[in-house]
């Protein structure tokens, strides 16, 4: 992951440098549209980034109450199995379809 976001700075630079270039005018429009995409697609991985952190650090929590077959905790089991069924799908689409651009 580290990877894929140090070419995502390596391309807001470059970005940036045509950007600032006396000769970007007539594609002005077009490198200030790719600027906006590599920051978005940034903000999204660093999202993810997070929220896989903040999952694998309560992932253990959720899992002691799996087996316990208590009633009262039973809601904390519907959370953990409807985040983990989404978690799982977005990161399937997200491999499904690399071409974010």
């Amino acid at each position: 992951m580290e990877s894929i976001l140090n070419v995502l700075d390596d391309h807001g630079f470059k970005t940036q440098t045509i950007y600032s270039s006396n000769y970007s005018t007539p594609f002005l429009l077009n490198v200030l549209d790719w600027e906006k995409r590599l920051s978005i697609i940034a903000d999204v991985i660093e999202e993810w980034i997070k929220c896989q952190k903040s999952y694998t650090y309560l992932e253990p929590l959720f899992m002691a109450f799996q087996g316990n077959s208590e009633n009262e905790n039973s809601w904390i089991k519907e959370i953990y199995k409807k985040l983990n069924e989404d978690w799982r799908i977005i990161m399937h689409d997200a491999h499904e379809n690399p071409k974010i651009m």
